[in-house]
Formats: C-alpha cells, structure tokens, sequence
C-alpha cells in the first residue's frame, strides 16, 4: 500500500500539463516538478513550475486501513517578457493566464489528470491565484517583465 499520493501524482501531473500544453500547440512553454532557483525559472522565459504540496490524512475507517489523502500542490506559471513599459506589462501578465487557463481547462476535462490522481479524485485547480510581478534583468542587461502567477490543484484520493 501506498503511504500518499504525492509521489505519484506530481509525476503524473508534470506529464499532463505537457501533454496538454502540446496538445494546445504550446510546445515551447517548459514543465518542471523539480526545485529550481529564481534565476533559473527566469532563464525559461515560459514555464510551468510544479512545486510545494502540503497534505493532510486521515484514517478512512476500521478494517481495510485505508487513508484519506488531501493534498494542495502549489504552482506557478511564470513568465519573462523583454520591456519595461506598461504593454510589456501586460503581455506577460496577459501570457501567464493564458497558460494557466489551458491547464485548468484539461483538468476540468479529466479530474484524474489522466490517472495520475487516485479516486475519488476529488480535483480543483486555482482556487487560489496570486499575481506577482516584477522587473527583471534578461541577456546582456536587457530590461525586462516577469509576471509569476501562483495557483494551487488540490485533491482528496483514497489509498
């Protein structure tokens, strides 16, 4: 028996936001699930950054021992656009939504994230959304936007 489900949908999650995310044309946008510095996110240009989840269990009930795992995966979509002005602004705020959008509209599709998340794959993404964003320096001194969007997928499964 499985002592959680992180392990498995993390995995499983990394590979469904690429499979989505190539099925919307966007070959270009990187998946990652491992940690990685700010510099580095940066360095990606367009991202998907699966990160921190935080679980709680409980005992299902007497007998087969079963767990109820709820977990909160934190992710942030980021971005990095050349610019310092206020379309600049906007186009990588704009983009990190975009970006977000596709993945929210392949889970609601498949709460299982393709089988990664154990029934009752009780599934909801970005229920919590913070925006961040701040200037950043990209090549050889080029001014440049990134726009960070926090969001969270959680879910309850039995194991």
């Amino acid at each position: 028996m499985a002592t959680s489900t992180i392990p498995g949908v993390k995995k499983g999650l990394r590979a469904f936001w690429r499979a989505a995310l190539d099925a919307a044309g966007e070959t270009k946008v990187k998946v990652t699930a491992r940690a990685i510095t700010p510099e580095e996110a940066a360095a990606m240009g367009e991202a998907v950054l699966l990160g921190k989840v935080t679980a709680t269990q409980t005992w299902a009930g007497l007998g087969a021992q079963r767990k109820t795992d709820q977990a909160t995966l934190t992710g942030h979509v980021t971005i990095v656009r050349a610019g310092s002005g206020e379309d600049d602004g906007d186009a990588a705020r704009d983009r990190a939504f975009a970006i977000l959008a596709i993945g929210e509209a392949a889970l609601r599709t498949d709460p299982t994230a393709g089988g990664a998340i154990p029934s009752p794959n009780i599934t909801a993404v970005a229920p919590n959304l913070t925006l961040e964003e701040v200037p950043v320096v990209i090549g050889d001194g080029v001014n440049g936007q990134l726009a960070r969007l926090e969001f969270s997928i959680t879910w309850t499964s039995r194991i």
